[in-house]
């Protein structure tokens, strides 16, 4: 909840599709119940792929929260009904195909504020390259053109209103 600077009385909405494993919706739950949030835990079917759009009903309760966490098996990150959840100030996270493994260690037990920190600092450092180079003992040798190019960071802290974060499990894109 850290992550999404959760604050007592905001309007959590937990999303969570029939795949998702029962204790994480729970536990994001029972958090966000213990910070004092009006919270609630909506269930969908899974859909087929990443951005797919849900259902009407869940996405104007994301429209109407003040925080979107959605553990879901495929990424609700480019719909439309984030897009709208995010115009209308949520704050959102999508979490597709995490697993209970995840929630208790690795990435989910990072700190999340010091890799903003790091973040910011690359970000600085990069905002004016007009090239990069990436070489690897292993053979990588590329180069990228970034002429024009605008940088995004995505440290999986969404703290202002209208912002998002994505945290996926590695395997979701392969």
């Amino acid at each position: 909840m850290e992550c999404y600077g959760v604050k007592s009385k905001e309007k959590v909405l937990i999303v969570v599709d029939t795949s998702t494993p029962a204790p994480i919706g729970k536990s994001l739950f029972e958090a966000a119940k213990n910070l004092g949030c009006e919270v609630i835990l909506m269930t969908m079917l899974p859909h087929t792929r990443h951005g797919e759009e849900i259902p009407l009903s869940v996405a104007e309760a994301m429209k109407n929260s003040d925080v979107v966490i959605a553990p879901t098996t495929f990424s609700l990150t480019h719909t439309q009904a984030k897009i709208n959840a995010c115009k209308a100030g949520a704050r959102v996270a999508s979490m597709p195909g995490i697993t209970e493994k995840m929630m208790a260690q690795g990435g989910m037990t990072a700190d999340y504020n010091k890799i903003n920190e790091i973040a910011i600092e690359l970000n600085k450092k990069l905002e004016n390259a007009k090239k990069i180079r990436v070489v690897t003992h292993s053979g990588t040798d590329i180069l990228f053109d970034l002429e024009g190019c605008k940088w995004h960071m995505d440290t999986g802290m969404s703290l202002e209103p209208g912002c998002s974060a994505a945290i996926f499990r590695q395997e979701s894109f392969i």
